[in-house]
């Protein structure tokens, strides 16, 4: 009787339904690896599980911290009583028990939908199945299928959003592929391959820094003269001379024609008034 109750406790446990956030292990291949937690928020935890499948969300701040689907609405729910409830009308509920979303989402379950919470852990802790952190695909990233799979690749950055109370949370990793052959030091070449992309970026700053302050430079030099200097002019300007010059031409001219043109009708203003020719 014993032994029966034993096997009966065996194929129990064995058929027992596996949980969403467990029911896929990630791929051998990629490697997804979580960078920062911003803002950093005291007695939040959070970290990826299973090399890049799930997402795993401890909650110990004294606030409630919202998890988002993928059509921003509400998904998980992390109570400050350590209760975690998933919303049985969010699309992401029914996505995320498949690796590659392969799953027909129930009619009521919409991004619009009133969220209706449904308990799902009491300890504070929850893991998840994440599709932000993997490939959803069978067939290999370009990059990688163009190196033939053999060499480290960055497949992409990503971003899942939190909410802890009022204060909206960023957790940021990134994607990497890892050939088959060098499995065992992923971490090692991924640390590597993160500190040269680090350097290539404050290398790249730091250039685009020095290019804008020569920049700036080169524009003040041109558009304020150095002390001293005598101030410059527009080539139309002119001076006030050469002004004053053509003035008094003009009013000789305007002169000489009004006499040519009073000598022309017979009045010769030097001849004396009266005198007759």
């Amino acid at each position: 009787m014993v032994r029966r109750l034993g096997l009966l406790a065996v194929l129990a446990a064995a058929l027992a339904p596996v949980p969403a956030a467990l029911a896929d292990s990630g791929s051998p291949n990629y490697s997804s690896k979580l960078i920062s937690v911003t803002p950093r928020v005291k007695g939040l935890t959070v970290r990826v599980v299973d090399g890049d499948d799930a997402i795993e969300l401890r909650n110990m701040t004294g606030r409630t911290v919202i998890v988002p689907g993928y059509e921003a609405e509400p998904y998980l729910r992390f109570l400050a009583n350590g209760r975690v409830e998933v919303n049985v009308n969010s699309p992401a509920k029914y996505l995320n028990e498949e690796r590659y979303g392969g799953v027909a989402v129930p009619k009521q379950a919409s991004a619009k939908a009133n969220p209706k919470w449904q308990l799902v852990a009491q300890s504070g802790s929850y893991a998840w199945h994440e599709h932000r952190v993997h490939w959803m695909s069978t067939d290999q990233p370009p990059r990688v299928k163009a190196s033939g799979g053999g060499e480290l690749q960055k497949v992409f950055d990503w971003v899942v959003p939190l909410t802890v109370g009022d204060t909206r949370v960023k957790a940021s990793g990134t994607l990497w592929w890892v050939p088959t052959g060098q499995l065992e030091h992923a971490d090692a070449l991924i640390a590597t391959a993160v500190a040269r992309e680090a350097r290539q970026k404050r290398a790249t700053a730091t250039q685009n820094e020095a290019a804008a302050a020569a920049k700036a430079s080169t524009s003040g030099s041109q558009a304020a003269p150095a002390p001293g200097a005598p101030a410059q002019r527009s080539p139309d300007s002119g001076s006030p001379l050469l002004w004053g010059l053509i003035a008094v031409l003009g009013v000789a001219l305007a002169g000489a024609v009004a006499y040519a043109l009073r000598l022309r009708r017979g009045d010769d203003p030097a001849r004396p008034r009266g005198e007759v020719w």
